[in-house]
């Protein structure tokens, strides 16, 4: 593959709209970590992770 046809391959995958999905892999970690310790995670985060908040960090 020569990089021309490289680097259109990573414009043709790159999204356009937000994966519904994905914000179920942010969960991961706390359900993992309750698996392993049978305790509840105590993760507080400055950022949102709800699907859709930060219109900001969205491309035009």
């Amino acid at each position: 593959m020569n990089e021309d046809a490289f680097w259109q391959l990573i414009e043709d995958c790159r999204p356009t709209e937000p994966d519904p999905d994905a914000e179920l892999l942010l969960y991961t970690p706390d359900r993992e970590y309750k698996r392993i310790t049978g305790e509840e995670r105590d993760r507080d985060t400055r950022y949102s992770y709800e699907s859709c908040s930060n219109t900001e960090g969205w491309a035009d």
